[in-house]
């Protein structure tokens, strides 16, 4: 065999690795993209059920929290009523009480223990 020979047979062989090498990628990707497709159709099958799931776990949620939220906001209402037939019909008692304002927050930190926030 001559020098021309082995390098004829060196290029089929790099030919060779170059296809084996590239070819490697290539099925990975081939596979990976019919997994997506069927991951897909997976989602497409099964997304409206698992919506559903969702959307009743929020209904629940919403009319759990309502129940409750209600008795302390019908409290609230009915306090602020109270408030505010008590102020029209004692306005210089509900002077005296909007006179009283809570104590002052502090900025610097060695007084009163509280620091301004903000």
């Amino acid at each position: 065999m001559t020098l021309r020979d082995w390098a004829d047979v060196s290029v089929v062989w790099l030919a060779f690795l170059f296809f084996v090498f590239s070819l490697i990628p290539a099925v990975i990707f081939y596979f990976s993209i019919r997994g997506v497709n069927r991951m897909m159709s997976g989602i497409r099958t099964y997304s409206p059920r698992v919506r559903a799931g969702f959307r009743q776990a929020s209904d629940v949620a919403e009319k759990t929290s309502q129940r409750v939220a209600s008795p302390f906001v019908t409290m609230r209402a009915a306090s602020a009523q109270v408030r505010g037939s008590f102020s029209a019909l004692f306005p210089s008692a509900a002077a005296t009480s909007a006179d009283r304002q809570p104590e002052p927050v502090s900025s610097e930190p060695g007084q009163g223990g509280r620091q301004k926030v903000g």
